[in-house]
């Protein structure tokens, strides 16, 4: 089975080699007009920075800079407030916010169900057997065999977020961002074949198969949101 490790750890590995520095206290104040629960805007928080922000909301970091203009993303101060969405999606939201309580005022005795899986559809990484589960607890994702050089694909569009072998328990790893706050984790590659900023789309090769620590020939693979491990079985179709 894969060593793991938290994906507490993960990120944190994954912001050191960004070289993103955390938010030092300052009594400073910024933008005392807009209430800090505003949609589509973050309080910064002692301990965070541009690039663990821009995780939690879906952002790359030269977005939000560009969004907050801000000339370095090593300044960050406690208490600043930043924009995470696009201003028009925030106007978008507002106003689909609007017309969905007119609807509900003008029909009150009509039932309004929201999905709470809004996942889009992701297809299998790989092709083989699955040789070791999901539990949560032990094993955050799930192990999916072959044999070395099978190819490795995108189980759904995305942005490539992390190419590199920096983090222990993972070996070569890359972590690819989609929509609705979906992070997908491919662990212990052979051979990879993208870079960070690389839009990918579904099916494509990103990599080959390589080997578990333990030996076996077998892709290590994740589905987290908000960085929460949820069980790939549960959203993977395809097969």
């Amino acid at each position: 089975m894969t060593k793991k490790i938290s994906f507490i750890t993960l990120t944190y590995t994954l912001l050191f080699l960004n070289a993103c520095t955390t938010v030092q206290q300052s009594t400073d104040e910024y933008s005392p007009q807009i209430p800090e629960t505003q949609d589509g805007y973050y309080r910064v928080k002692r301990g965070d920075n541009l690039y663990r922000i821009g995780l939690r909301f879906n952002q790359n970091v030269n977005t939000l800079k560009k969004w907050n203009n801000l000339p370095n993303e090593n300044q960050l101060k406690e208490g600043q407030l930043l924009r995470v969405a696009s201003p028009n999606a925030t106007t978008r939201k507002n106003i689909q916010t609007q017309k969905n309580t007119n609807i509900s005022n003008a029909t009150n005795n009509q039932t309004t169900t929201t999905s709470t899986s809004n996942y889009q559809e992701f297809i299998w990484p790989a092709r083989g057997t699955t040789i070791t589960n999901f539990d949560g607890k032990n094993n955050k994702g799930i192990d999916i065999s072959g044999s070395v050089g099978d190819p490795i694909v995108a189980v759904a569009d995305g942005e490539v977020i992390y190419v590199g072998e920096e983090v222990k328990g993972y070996g070569k790893l890359i972590l690819i961002k989609h929509a609705n706050r979906i992070l997908s984790t491919y662990a212990h590659n052979n051979r990879m074949l993208v870079q960070v900023g690389q839009k990918v789309k579904q099916g494509e090769k990103i990599a080959e198969m390589g080997r578990l620590p333990n030996g076996d020939v077998a892709l290590h693979f994740e589905l987290r949101r908000d960085s929460l491990a949820i069980n790939p079985v549960n959203y993977l179709n395809g097969r």
